[in-house]
């Protein structure tokens, strides 16, 4: 069994993402959608920025709220949408992670905050 999570450094807004750092998601809806990576029940790096990245309509407005924080941004004329939210220390405590668009609300629960490892083996 293999557990493997991708994480990508954030970019600043306007700045094109480097091609060695595009993810191919083969399926993004036509209305607000978060890279598939980004579930209920997940565990997102501890003490480091969290990039939060996903698609909507173009020039939509996305609001991305966690753990008291929020963080505003623009989809650009590619649909891709992304934002940074501070370092959070660790916590057990089951929080809820918010993406809004114009017309959606995108909703994750029991989001934890941690040590994430990739483990692999035979």
């Amino acid at each position: 069994m293999i557990l493997a999570a991708v994480l990508l450094p954030a970019r600043p807004a306007g700045q094109p993402m480097p091609q060695e750092d595009v993810v191919d998601v083969p399926a993004i809806g036509e209305g607000l959608c978060l890279a598939n990576l980004f579930q209920s029940n997940m565990v997102l790096q501890r003490d480091k920025p969290l990039a939060i990245w996903g698609w909507a309509g173009p020039g939509e407005a996305i609001t991305v709220s966690f753990a008291g924080q929020t963080a505003r941004t623009t989809a650009g004329p590619d649909r891709f949408w992304q934002v940074s939210l501070p370092a959070q220390p660790a916590s057990a405590a089951p929080r809820l992670l918010t993406v809004a668009g114009r017309d959606q609300t995108l909703r994750l629960e029991n989001v934890l905050v941690g040590d994430v490892w990739v483990l692999g083996g035979q």
